[in-house]
């Protein structure tokens, strides 16, 4: 008697865990297409830091070789690690827009918890003692 498994409804391990267990994932990467995966698959959240824009330029510099030279021609007196930081903040900016739909549905999704808005960041728990009859709308107005 041979045995059969059902076909699995998941896209991947990855997507398995991330559906069936409390994990949030956070993909170590803003390359746009390592992270569109990883929202495919469950992610939730992005790191991005010098050291992981670097490989992001390695892995992709067909793709912001043409932005560098514009940062260089559009600020001439910028020294190197100016136009690296700059460098950062796009990429980062550009990776977290993929991340826009799944922190709305994340915090519609918390409306109604003790939670409460912290400028500069999605969300922070507030604390017990601190907290009020109603808690602030999180979601996107």
């Amino acid at each position: 008697m041979t045995q059969t498994t059902a076909p699995s409804t998941f896209k991947s391990p990855l997507h398995e865990m991330t559906q069936t267990t409390p994990t949030c994932l956070w993909n170590d990467s803003a390359s746009i297409s390592e992270l569109t995966y990883s929202i495919e698959h469950g992610a939730v959240g992005a790191t991005c830091n010098p050291v992981i824009v670097l490989g992001v330029l390695k892995k992709e510099m067909g793709v912001w070789k043409d932005r560098i030279r514009e940062l260089m021609a559009e600020k001439p007196k910028a020294t190197e690690e100016e136009i690296g930081w700059q460098l950062v903040r796009e990429v980062s900016t550009k990776a977290a827009s993929l991340l826009k739909p799944v922190l709305t549905r994340m915090a519609d999704a918390m409306a109604g918890f003790p939670y409460k808005r912290i400028p500069g960041s999605i969300v922070t728990r507030t604390p017990s003692s601190a907290r009020r009859k109603s808690s602030p709308d999180l979601r996107p107005t």
